[in-house]
């Protein structure tokens, strides 16, 4: 918080200096009065505020755009972790050699997402927000292909 008191203070505060500076030499060149004076010093009260807000809401905005962008990896990565995990349960009763077996487990890993409500709603997040491409990038298993394309459907369904 420091940190951006001094940045703001840098971009607010020398300009409001500087413009000090320049609206006593301008009145002090060209015999400002003090009602000339006084509204250039209110025109220049506005535009500092009006950078001012613009800063702020700027810093704001891309802050919570960087938290919304995290929040994202992170549910997609639990997304992964959840899928791979159930892969991984599946690996030891079914077989993933041909076609077919990939085809069961994919099938099977949708029916055990979609019994369990809690991880249903968390994957079916995570790829509303991310995609299912993502999701994908973050899977490793002969499956894989198959899971993908099962959760294209399944999210379709819902």
């Amino acid at each position: 918080m420091v940190f951006l008191f001094l940045i703001v203070f840098f971009l607010v505060g020398i300009p409001v200096f500087l413009n000090l500076l320049i609206l006593n030499l301008i009145s002090e060149i060209f015999k400002l009065s003090n009602v000339e004076t006084q509204i250039y010093r209110f025109v220049t009260l506005i535009v500092i505020i009006i950078f001012s807000i613009t800063l702020w809401t700027t810093f704001i905005g891309k802050r919570i755009e960087d938290s919304a962008n995290e929040s994202q990896q992170q549910n997609l990565a639990q997304a992964a972790k959840d899928i791979q995990e159930l892969l991984a349960q599946l690996d030891e009763t079914y077989p993933s050699d041909t076609t077919m077996d990939r085809m069961k487990i994919a099938t099977e890993v949708i029916t055990q997402i979609d019994n369990n409500k809690t991880k249903a709603e968390r994957i079916l997040s995570a790829i509303k927000s991310g995609g299912v491409a993502a999701v994908e990038q973050l899977l490793n298993h002969p499956a894989s292909s198959f899971v993908i394309t099962a959760l294209e459907d399944w999210q379709k369904s819902k």
